[in-house]
């Protein structure tokens, strides 16, 4: 069977009157009754009673009757979904981001879901090598991060969405948060990093910049998370380095941050994508990117 023919069976149901059926489908008459026919005869079972005057359903046909519009119905469906996926409409995206890209990832969800609510979208928080995997193996469509970590991979693309620079946050009530940010004068205070081996690319890129500035911080704990070294500066007890983004979307009032000079100070993040990805939802998504952050492409090059 088809769905033409259930769609000339429903018809003839409804109007009890082949030639009535025939007129709502712009076909002759005898070509509606040779197409019920078929049915029938596919189906071993007659579903119609015919008389000169009119026709009508057997008890066969009563019962084939809404099993036949539930499958016009879910085949109408199954088209529409079709439809709207191939245009993008709906879907699904994977995105993976690292915490300080949480205030780009908001500014991009804002514009993208609104305008495609077909869409669902799956966010994931990793951290240390588990993006490098995440990225390498393909399990995002989209993976907010550093720039370190998609640099050397020639498989995948990426786009700029923001030029960050490290900061020292320390408590606003420090007397030295009111001075010129002086690395000599911090040798004493107590500072809180993220447990090493989380991020192996950010910790990396504080070493090299406190090296350069001959500043050995005193360590006075690891957090698990980046995020979490900004409690003991919020309560008084310490300082932290983090990106400048970080500290405006996760530090409270009582957190300022002093930016740190310098090009090694510069942290660029980025929006990367498997070159290779086959997401018609994700076509959509890389659009709004490019409309939020036009000309700063850096697909496999220099960001």
């Amino acid at each position: 069977m088809d769905i033409t023919q259930l769609r000339y069976f429903i018809s003839a149901a409804h109007s009890q009157n082949f030639s009535e059926a025939a007129r709502r489908h712009f076909i002759t008459q005898p070509a509606l009754s040779h197409q019920i026919n078929a049915l029938e005869n596919e189906l071993g079972v007659r579903l119609f009673v015919r008389s000169a005057k009119q026709v009508r359903l057997t008890s066969a046909g009563e019962l084939f009757l809404p099993a036949a519009v539930d499958m016009v119905e879910r085949m109408a469906d199954s088209v529409t979904q079709l439809r709207r996926h191939c245009a993008g409409q709906m879907g699904r995206l994977r995105i993976g981001m690292v915490n300080s890209s949480a205030d780009v990832v908001t500014r991009v969800l804002a514009a993208f879901c609104p305008r495609y609510p077909g869409i669902e979208v799956d966010l994931s928080v990793t951290v240390g090598t588990d993006q490098l995997s995440a990225i390498s193996e393909g399990r995002f469509d989209f993976h907010f991060t550093t720039y370190p970590m998609v640099a050397q991979d020639p498989r995948v693309d990426f786009l700029v969405t923001r030029e960050d620079r490290f900061c020292v946050a320390m408590p606003r009530e420090h007397p030295l948060a009111r001075e010129p940010l002086d690395f000599a004068r911090l040798a004493d205070e107590p500072f809180y990093f993220e447990t090493e081996g989380h991020s192996p690319t950010l910790s990396l890129q504080l070493d090299a910049l406190c090296a350069a500035r001959s500043f050995t911080p005193r360590v006075a704990g690891y957090c698990s998370r980046l995020e979490a070294t900004l409690l003991p500066v919020a309560a008084g007890v310490g300082m932290a380095i983090v990106p400048a983004s970080f500290l405006r979307s996760f530090a409270g009032p009582e957190v300022v941050g002093l930016p740190i000079p310098g090009e090694d100070s510069r942290l660029i993040s980025v929006a990367a994508w498997r070159k290779d990805g086959r997401n018609l939802a994700a076509e959509k998504f890389r659009e709004v990117l490019g409309e939020l952050f036009p000309g700063r492409p850096g697909a496999g090059g220099e960001p």
